[in-house]
């Protein structure tokens, strides 16, 4: 609000430029509202038991355990995420490495931020027309319809 008072004073109505400020603030929330919606309803996930499963031999539940097993101990074997971020304009970037604890980070133009993880991280945003992301050294394509883009998941699945 003290920023609208000010206003007035390049002659410009100080209601309609509070408006227009609510407005915006309101669309950011409902689209970080759907964001949020989007991602716990495709993180959900369905446990069902069938009745199959009981009536397999334990032999053949062994063999599938094992082949679903190879393929985790391949997958660890794999080399570390580098991701980096820049900006050719100031931007600010909120990133969990890991899973762990979210950090703020303001980047300024021209600079290069960089992070390590294990197996993935947890990227919101600002000004993404700004913004140049690099997966392993290979740039990878932000969605750049809005100035925000939240809760985006970066891992090994991005990479060719």
């Amino acid at each position: 609000r003290q920023v609208i008072g000010l206003r007035s004073y390049g002659q410009k109505d100080p209601l309609a430029e509070f408006r227009k400020e609510a407005f915006e603030l309101f669309e950011t929330l409902l689209f970080k509202v759907k964001a949020d919606t989007i991602k716990f309803l495709m993180n959900l996930k369905v446990v069902v038991e069938e009745e199959q499963s009981k009536k397999i031999p334990v032999e053949k539940k062994q063999n599938e355990n094992t082949q679903i097993i190879q393929p985790l101990a391949v997958q660890n074997t794999v080399e570390p995420l580098v991701l980096e971020v820049e900006a050719s304009e100031d931007t600010w970037i909120s990133i969990a490495v890991d899973k762990k604890e979210t950090k703020d980070v303001r980047l300024e133009a021209d600079k290069i931020q960089q992070w390590e993880a294990k197996k993935q991280y947890l990227l919101t945003l600002g000004n993404t027309h700004a913004v140049r992301v690099l997966l392993n050294g290979r740039e990878i394509e932000t969605n750049r319809t809005h100035q925000l883009l939240t809760d985006w998941v970066i891992d090994a699945s991005l990479l060719p």
